[in-house]
């Protein structure tokens, strides 16, 4: 797969040299630099453990794009990741790394065709299954070959993929295809519609194809987003995600419930896995800040409020109640693993005897547009202990509180 498209990338590269005699040439940088400061208290839920972080994230990014003509473009750019915990030491990040590097050719086989070869983002739909992961500070690239179909009102993207630079952002270290068609204005709404191929027979889910489609659309002063999906292959699951919302005066208010699938017996060699793979999302979007979920073994009803303070800022108040979809699976976090224990070990009872309360959330969210190269976003989270958790814990002999979360975030870009 990498061979095959470095060889892809080195040929269209060819034929973006050979194009340049007579053109008009673009160049544009693009740079970022972003600093966010972290605390979170009692991530374990008992106050018994001395598990409370203090640290910061840094993440800088140069970049330069190049537009030697309308149908050939190609960009490349360098990113430098790294944080530092409360005593100064340096934590694991990925350091100076090349976070992009593309060429695109648009407006093949009778002007519809589109392809872009080489490291790059993919992000599909709202990021529930495929997302850059922009929150995490290294983000997720993919080393991909994609093709983009403009049919009229209509468009197909296929692609073949492996995780590029960040191993740390997803859930496998295989091969990744798929298929996604867009229609932006049909029946007076958006559907998207998928199929997508996870191969890694290194991984307990091994071969599966996710199958699933999206409808968005306003009604009246309402709008409705609705995404299901179905796993089939060594992972027989499902999903499903329905959020409606308004505007009421200057709030956006909104609300929803999520759902997927879980296993009784997640993990267990040869058998055959329940448990939905949420694949490469951004679950930071979708089931509260803190991070404590993912789309996988779920029950979510959320609800939200925002609302605009003057031109330039904005305020954010959002509520999380989840509870396991199976009683003896494991309880999922943002990155697809369990969440784990004061001890090490991982919250789940095998026996289901600690029910599948887990828990509820509330976060408040504040943004500010300081100038027009600096962002500023400061939040707070709390996560309230259902009987699950305070179940798992007493069984190791610990009292349960809640969950803390504080972050200041400051985004230069240009």
């Amino acid at each position: 797969m990498r061979t095959g498209m470095a060889r892809t990338l080195g040929w269209l590269a060819i034929a973006l040299w050979v194009n340049l005699a007579g053109a008009a040439p673009e160049l544009t940088v693009n740079a970022q630099i972003r600093e966010r400061a972290e605390i979170r208290d009692d991530r374990d839920f008992t106050a018994a453990a001395a598990d409370n972080s203090r640290k910061v994230y840094h993440r800088m990014r140069l970049g330069l794009n190049y537009k030697p003509n309308a149908r050939w473009e190609m960009a490349v750019q360098g990113q430098d990741s790294r944080a530092w915990d409360g005593q100064g030491g340096n934590a694991a990040q990925n350091g100076l790394e090349v976070q992009e590097a593309w060429v695109r050719a648009n407006g093949l086989v009778a002007d519809r065709v589109d392809l872009i070869a080489g490291r790059q983002a993919l992000s599909y739909g709202n990021q529930r299954l495929i997302g850059a992961f922009e929150w995490n500070n290294v983000a997720r690239r993919f080393d991909a070959i994609k093709a983009v179909y403009h049919g009229p009102g209509w468009q197909l993207d296929a692609f073949g993929a492996a995780l590029g630079s960040s191993p740390g952002t997803g859930t496998s270290s295989g091969a990744f295809y798929g298929l996604y068609a867009t229609w932006p204005k049909l029946w007076n709404g958006r559907m998207e519609g998928y199929a997508l191929w996870n191969n890694d027979h290194a991984s307990a889910a091994k071969s599966y194809v996710t199958l699933g489609a999206r409808r968005t659309q306003p009604v009246g002063k309402w709008r409705y987003d609705i995404e299901a999906a179905v796993q089939v292959g060594d992972v027989t699951a499902y999903a499903a995600a329905m959020e409606g919302g308004r505007k009421l005066g200057s709030f956006d208010l909104s609300a929803g419930f999520c759902t997927a699938s879980g296993d009784s017996t997640p993990g267990v060699a040869g058998g055959h896995q329940t448990t939905f793979q949420n694949l490469y999302p951004t679950n930071h979007l979708h089931y509260g800040y803190m991070d404590f979920q993912a789309w996988r073994n779920l029950h979510n009803v959320f609800a939200k409020a925002k609302a605009p303070i003057g031109r330039i800022a904005s305020a954010e108040v959002w509520y999380n109640a989840f509870w396991l979809n199976n009683s003896k699976d494991f309880w999922y976090n943002a990155s697809g693993a369990p969440n784990r224990t004061s001890g090490g070990g991982t919250f789940r009872d095998p026996t289901g005897a600690a029910g599948s309360e887990v828990g509820q959330e509330l976060d408040l969210i504040a943004s500010l547009r300081a100038g027009p190269y600096l962002d500023l976003q400061a939040g707070y989270g709390h996560f309230w202990a259902g009987s699950f958790i305070g179940r798992i814990n007493r069984g190791l002999g610990l009292s349960s509180s809640g969950a803390d979360f504080v972050y200041f975030q400051a985004t230069g870009h240009y």
